[in-house]
């Protein structure tokens, strides 16, 4: 068994949480997350960039897989520049890019069926909430129904987006939180029903600012960064902030370009 495969990385700029999953907007970057598996060991190991780690969504990927194919080992190698827990999607590209491997390799479950496994992943994780789905598609998406792969609409589109990353978000201790989902929905409604009006990487990144500034996510140090610089926004879910220019930070800094391919088998 050996097989690998690609997902790109996501920036959401403004979201709506609903039980199944999530609706809004973010764009896909050309960087993200490879994984490649092999069954050379007698017992699953999971790495990161050469780490051990524990993963539990790609645990909980693996455990899906072993339902229905029953008993087989994997070596999993998961290999990305961008950090994780950040807001740029990494635990659903990790969960997508190794779906999709195993449905390679073990010739189960079509492309459809493993990328709807990454999703369910996620969401049991409580990791991320429409990740898996933009991930899959590319561009600049609009997810129009929570945990539909069918509604989501696709903008091809270009640039150059520069990240600063200053600290991680847990994400399920947001998105768990009754007080912190009556708000971010309340905006997140605002923002989705806005962008219908100006589906373009402009009107993004301004609603965007808007979400982040008026939900309360953002640190004081990016409140004022975001304020102070009309081409950046913060990543949903992490304090890491984006912009469509070289806006940089003396932090952490990436730069990728937009890409407008979704997640594939290598």
């Amino acid at each position: 068994m050996k097989s690998a495969a690609f997902s790109p990385a996501h920036i959401t700029g403004f979201f709506k949480i609903h039980k199944s999953g999530s609706t809004g907007a973010g764009i896909t970057l050309e960087d993200g997350m490879t994984t490649a598996i092999n069954s050379k060991s007698s017992k699953d190991s999971i790495h990161i960039n050469g780490k051990k780690s524990n993963a539990p969504v790609s645990k909980n990927v693996i455990n899906k897989y072993k339902e229905l194919a029953g008993k087989f080992t994997v070596n999993v190698n998961h290999k990305t520049r961008i950090p994780i827990g950040y807001g740029l999607g990494m635990s659903a590209a990790g969960a997508l890019s190794l779906s999709l491997a195993l449905s390679d390799c073990l010739g189960i479950v079509s492309v459809k069926e493993a990328k709807k496994i990454a999703h369910l992943a996620e969401i049991e994780c409580k990791t991320g909430l429409g990740g898996v789905i933009a991930e899959s598609t590319g561009g600049l998406v609009i997810r129009k129904k929570p945990g539909s792969f069918k509604y989501v609409e696709k903008i091809y589109t270009s640039g150059t987006v520069a990240c600063s990353f200053f600290s991680p978000i847990n994400t399920k201790t947001i998105i768990t939180n009754t007080n912190w989902k009556n708000k971010l929905n309340r905006f997140g409604d605002f923002c989705i029903n806005e962008f219908q009006r100006a589906k373009s990487l402009e009107g993004f990144i301004s609603l965007s600012r808007h979400f982040a500034l008026e939900t309360g996510l953002t640190s004081k140090a990016i409140h004022e960064i975001i304020l102070e610089n009309k081409n950046c926004s913060m990543a949903m879910l992490g304090r890491t902030i984006f912009s469509l220019n070289n806006f940089k930070t003396s932090r952490n800094f990436l730069v990728s370009k937009i890409g407008n391919k979704g997640a594939y088998i290598i």
